[in-house]
């Protein structure tokens, strides 16, 4: 059958697996899992390395449905763009792997998919509906929101500030055994900032902390131009010979 074009709807059900093995694959929305009648059953979206995946609906991407699940399988890598994720079936499954999500527009992540490895938004607000682990990096074209619940978000990755990011009272916690980069055109602004992680934390854009910084282990490095300001309220924490800042801080009083 003749590949799907941006206008045509996709439907993966009956105990089937769809692989994307192209770079130019596209379709309005797809459907893993579905059921409608005699079309029913679950289904699985894999993606191998390379692949890529435009989805251009409003509708996205769905997974499950209420009677069947849906698997949406990256652990080989890919990248599938979208304006949005929902998940009917919680029993669904979505394997992070090494690919990369890139949101397109208004959005919430889905509160059953916890872990990602890549993500972008490259427009509209995504907003969390859970706390999340980020294994990869993240890149914000558009804006990240931690939601009025004020969700937390553990990264492993390089932090890209490109767009708007809504701290509110969500912490974020700069993990894992590799160096990071918070950067990007934009400074960030963080409610609660937490350094974990055996290596450091390297600034190539401004970070202003409103209220909690906590050095558990790690060293964040700044510079003259990019810099750690701490604000008034601020409550510091931790700190160590393995904990610390190397660098220029802004301390700012009332």
């Amino acid at each position: 059958s003749p590949q799907p074009t941006s206008s045509d709807n996709i439907y993966v059900y009956n105990d089937a697996e769809l692989t994307v093995d192209v770079s130019t694959a596209e379709c309005a929305s797809i459907y893993i899992g579905y059921e409608s009648g005699p079309y029913k059953g679950e289904g699985t979206l894999e993606f191998v390395k390379n692949s890529q995946l435009t989805v251009f609906s409003v509708n996205g991407v769905t997974v499950g449905s209420p009677s069947y699940e849906g698997e949406l399988n990256m652990d080989k890598g890919g990248t599938l763009n979208t304006p949005s994720i929902n998940v009917i079936n919680a029993n669904s499954e979505f394997k992070a792997g090494k690919g990369t999500l890139v949101f397109t527009g208004n959005n919430t992540l889905p509160d059953e998919f916890l872990v990602y490895n890549h993500i972008i938004i490259n427009g509209g607000i995504t907003e969390l509906s859970a706390n999340i682990a980020i294994n990869g990096n993240i890149t914000i074209a558009g804006t990240l929101d931690v939601s009025p619940l004020s969700r937390e978000i553990s990264i492993n990755g390089n932090w890209i500030n490109n767009g708007a990011f809504i701290s509110r009272n969500g912490k974020v916690i700069f993990a894992g055994g590799k160096n990071q980069v918070i950067g990007g055109s934009n400074n960030t602004d963080f409610y609660s900032f937490e350094m974990n992680k055996k290596k450091g934390v390297f600034l190539s854009a401004g970070v202003n902390v409103y209220n909690q910084l906590e050095l558990t282990e790690g060293i964040l490095y700044t510079d003259s131009i990019n810099y750690l300001t701490i604000k008034p309220l601020t409550v510091t924490l931790g700190g160590s010979d393995e904990s610390y800042i190397d660098g220029l801080i802004n301390i700012e009083t009332d």
